[in-house]
């Protein structure tokens, strides 16, 4: 019989996995799909004391509504976004905003919660944080910091002994490699 953990664990990972797809071809059903996810892991993270996922799958909710719309009417005369490069101004910005994020997060779960990998879940969950910003603005840069993110997910999940998803994030570092390149393809091609 397949135990509550599990459960969630596998069915988060699917609904993961496919969001993932459809944001590698910069398809609209990828938001659906992530209001999906995003309930279901939340509720994993919860029991598991990842307490920076469960927030930032909070957010990946609630962000999924802006992206959504960004993507459909974020363009210029409300239409559909394009793929872009991140500003240098907007890079500074999200670094310093990233930095001290890591480090206020790091602080709180030290001493609030009983997370015993305060460093990892605080860096994962703010880089998180922009990656998802930047998605949701559909700018390219997204697939490089998710390819890192994603990295150092896969480590922490199996250390928390959540192995599907552990697995799913080994599957998206090679994703993210993919969405980088499918992207770039999509804004040098004419329309």
């Amino acid at each position: 019989m397949i135990r509550h953990k599990e459960l969630f664990d596998s069915a988060g990972s699917v609904f993961s996995f496919l969001s993932t797809l459809f944001y590698i071809r910069a398809s609209v059903l990828a938001w659906p799909m992530a209001l999906i996810a995003s309930s279901i892991n939340m509720y994993l993270y919860l029991r598991t004391g990842l307490y920076g996922d469960m927030s930032l799958e909070g957010f990946y909710f609630l962000s999924t509504f802006y992206g959504w719309y960004e993507w459909l009417h974020g363009g210029k005369n409300k239409k559909e976004i394009p793929i872009t490069h991140i500003t240098k101004k907007m890079a500074f910005v999200l670094s310093i905003i990233s930095i001290a994020g890591i480090l206020l997060t790091e602080l709180f779960l030290s001493r609030y919660t009983n997370s015993r990998v305060p460093w990892l879940d605080s860096t994962t969950t703010v880089l998180s944080l922009v990656a998802q910003f930047l998605i949701c603005r559909k700018i390219i840069e997204t697939w490089i910091l998710w390819f890192i993110v994603d990295a150092v997910y896969a480590g922490l999940y199996f250390y928390k002994t959540i192995p599907i998803h552990g697995v799913l994030l080994i599957i998206y570092v090679g994703l993210a490699v993919l969405g980088y390149i499918r992207w770039h393809k999509k804004m040098y091609l004419p329309a």
